[in-house]
């Protein structure tokens, strides 16, 4: 399949393929996988009300100029959540910094409620192929000061090589927890390979596991370009100690 044709359209369809795996209910440690830092609620001890999505490895594909992505955060409780704001910090190679936050969440996030924040992608290359950050998010619920943190992972791909071919990819390593509350939710990113002038048209997307759904994000119907990414969500109701990973 020649992929020189320039706005040449590819139809597909989207598989994600989530495997139930039993996490221990209580224990929401895991820098990579799981966020920290609430351990209690005035509602449910031990259930944290405000989470941020966990996150596939986030893909920094070779000669993207987009350089913002977004997560998604959730308020799980009855009651509205105050005084938002977060912190983000990145570790490329050892070398930490911080960067400006701007939220694309006001600091009032109201009960069973989401938004997105933003945060930067690093300009990886192939000498520097890796990279982290933190997310830590500071609210009032109630009169209590919380926060909870989240850790993205960000992986240098070089799609040239898969243009002959040409495949809509899924980040890897995503993990869907309940981390106790009702519903669990997660955000993935899906990226075209190829040539910027490559077009794919995703006609369907599938989730495995019939307790999940799209939550955010739908991409169904619309057109990714290669080398684009974009942030899909999912999520749905899990049983305490239960998760889904790919």
């Amino acid at each position: 399949m020649k992929h020189n044709i320039k706005n040449k359209i590819f139809n597909f369809r989207v598989v994600i393929l989530l495997v139930a795996i039993i996490t221990a209910g209580c224990n929401y440690g895991g820098r990579s996988s799981s966020p920290t830092g609430d351990t209690s609620t005035p509602q449910n001890r031990g259930v944290p009300p405000l989470t941020i999505d966990n996150t596939g490895t986030y893909p920094v594909i070779k000669g993207n100029v987009e350089r913002t992505a977004s997560v998604w955060v959730h308020n799980n409780s009855d009651v509205a959540i105050t005084g938002f704001s977060y912190t983000k910090t990145y570790n490329i190679e050892n070398i930490k910094m911080s960067a400006k936050s701007s939220s694309g969440c006001s600091d009032i996030i109201p009960a069973h409620s989401s938004c997105m924040i933003p945060f930067e992608v690093p300009a990886l290359d192939a000498q520097h192929t890796s990279a982290a950050l933190d997310i830590k998010a500071y609210y009032k619920i109630g009169n209590e000061d919380r926060n909870v943190d989240q850790v993205v992972n960000f992986v240098y791909i070089d799609t040239s090589n898969e243009s002959a071919t040409g495949v809509v990819s899924l980040s890897k390593n995503l993990v869907v927890n309940s981390l106790g509350n009702k519903e669990g939710y997660a955000t993935l990113y899906l990226y075209g390979t190829g040539s910027r002038d490559t077009i794919y048209k995703i006609n369907n997307l599938t989730l495995d596991n019939p307790g999940l759904n799209v939550n955010n994000g739908n991409p169904v119907q619309t057109q990714l370009g290669g080398g684009q990414v974009i942030a899909v969500e999912v999520g749905g109701s899990l049983l305490a100690e239960q998760s889904f990973n790919t």
